[in-house]
């Protein structure tokens, strides 16, 4: 696998498997989170899937960034998500492993309100 920054979040490196996460169609990627990267209140265009292939991942929803929302997903879960659900996540003490699968052309809308 080539990793490379992740165009829609630079502060996350990507790698596609199958497809082009930014053009039409069908599409495969591994995304990696360093620790302690926290990624806002965010909803993307398009049903996706996820599996957590490596550390442990946590996940909340709604427009405000709140840890104590949040779900522990570890390694093997997997869990879809409808297209333009709000959600916040991060890695906490470890790296993080996911592979996502949709069908593009994938984008992130911030949610502006909750990033200020």
């Amino acid at each position: 696998m080539v990793w490379k920054p992740n165009p829609r979040n630079t502060t996350l490196e990507a790698s596609d498997l199958v497809g082009d996460s930014t053009k039409a169609g069908p599409y495969v990627q591994r995304v990696k989170f360093q620790p302690n990267n926290k990624v806002p209140p965010h909803t993307h265009p398009e049903d996706r899937t996820y599996v957590v292939i490596s550390g442990t991942w946590y996940i909340g929803w709604g427009e405000t960034y709140d840890p104590a929302k949040m779900i522990a997903l570890p390694p093997g879960s997997f869990y879809t998500e409808p297209a333009n659900v709000v959600h916040f996540v991060e890695a906490r003490g470890e790296p993080v492993v996911l592979q996502i699968s949709g069908n593009g052309p994938s984008a992130t809308k911030k949610i502006e309100a909750a990033n200020k």
